[in-house]
């Protein structure tokens, strides 16, 4: 019988060091001070990982703020460019459209169009518009009869004075 109680007594002394030694483990593993630490480093390094990110977003964006920067001011240059070279051409067409007219003597607008548009009716929209021009009509007046816009007209005229 006393070695029932000996082997007894030794089972249950093993099982209390096994009970302390888990309960040890478990309460290393679970100490609330360690799992902060842990998130915290998590957290800490989730941060900064995306600090770096978005420092490096923020570096591309502006680069590319300034890209498009330099590409419309390039753009603005040469729409004020264009612009300059439109009212250049606008000029020089007023003044050979104006010399055009000082030379060619004047002749009563309707009689002109309705004999053109009589003679000319299978002539092409441009021959027609050259042809009242001709006529000593106005690019103005001969956009209205024709029901083209005015740039056109000074446009079909200016190309036939050049390959004339």
């Amino acid at each position: 019988m006393t070695t029932a109680f000996t082997v007894a007594g030794i089972c249950l002394l093993a099982i209390y060091s096994v009970y302390f030694l888990l309960n040890r483990r478990i309460t290393r593993i679970l100490n609330s001070e360690k799992i902060l630490s842990r998130v915290d480093e998590e957290v800490n390094s989730l941060i900064l990982e995306l600090n770096q990110t978005t420092e490096r977003n923020i570096l591309l964006i502006e680069d590319r703020i300034k890209k498009l920067t330099a590409l419309m001011e390039d753009a603005d240059k040469t729409v004020l460019r264009l612009n300059r070279e439109l009212n250049r051409k606008k000029d020089e067409t007023e003044g050979y459209s104006h010399l055009s007219r000082m030379r060619k003597i004047p002749v009563p607008a309707d009689e002109m169009v309705r004999e053109s548009e009589k003679t000319d009716e299978n002539l092409s929209e441009k021959n027609r518009i050259l042809d009242m021009y001709n006529q000593g009509l106005t690019p103005e007046l001969i956009a209205s009869r024709t029901g083209t816009s005015i740039g056109e007209v000074e446009l079909i005229i200016t190309l036939n004075s050049r390959k004339g």
